[in-house]
């Protein structure tokens, strides 16, 4: 028997988005999902937090010239999902103009993670918003919103120095061996994170 899977998402006028313009529509269901880190910002711990923090992630990128906040759904550190631009617009200007996900419906959730360095007393906090991140896949799928057989395709990248792994590297990393040790919880993308791997190990060997 399935379990109903139930997320408290808060709404663009709950937490006060200003309006977005110019977004292009998004064909459902969706077939690729990412995870972007969001680490301009410091973790927030409460709604009214997090609501703070997604209105100065909005403010950030509107004055970067963006039409909107580039994420789809944003996970907080207080347990709930804001909602940036929905199930039914497609991501920011960097996942479209990215080839694999420019004509294929792609799920971009922001995922906060405070500033840079992840300390590893707040590592905790950091997978558990990632935990979330996935049961918020599992709703979309649920709703009918994603498919059931989506491609997880990892974490966007971000500025980092030439010779030093990004944040997202580091995250990704981090997050693979969480996610390979809890493959009931994360199924799908434990399964890709092996294929990946082995793929990865085959060209190795071939080159």
């Amino acid at each position: 028997m399935s379990v109903t899977i139930k997320m408290n998402v808060i709404r663009r006028e709950e937490w006060g988005a200003l309006p977005g313009k110019g977004l292009e529509p998004m064909d459902l269901p969706i077939k690729h999902v990412l995870f972007s880190a969001e680490n301009e910002f410091q973790y927030c711990l409460d709604e009214q937090e997090c609501t703070h923090s997604v209105r100065s992630i909005q403010k950030h990128y509107l004055d970067k010239g963006l039409e909107d906040i580039p994420y789809n759904f944003i996970v907080g550190n207080d347990g709930n999902v804001y909602e940036g631009r929905g199930w039914n617009n497609k991501p920011g200007p960097d996942v479209q103009k990215d080839p694999s996900f420019k004509n294929n419906p792609t799920l971009d959730i922001g995922v906060i993670c405070g500033h840079k360095e992840i300390t590893p007393d707040k590592m905790d906090l950091v997978r558990s918003a990632f935990q979330l991140a996935e049961d918020f896949v599992k709703f979309g799928i649920q709703e009918k919103k994603v498919e059931a057989d989506y491609e997880f395709e990892g974490f966007s990248d971000d500025v980092k120095a030439p010779d030093e792994p990004s944040l997202n590297d580091k995250l990704e990393a981090d997050f693979e061996e969480f996610a390979l040790k809890h493959p009931d919880y994360f199924p799908i993308m434990s399964k890709q994170i092996l294929e990946k791997r082995a793929k990865a190990q085959l060209e190795q060997a071939a080159a």
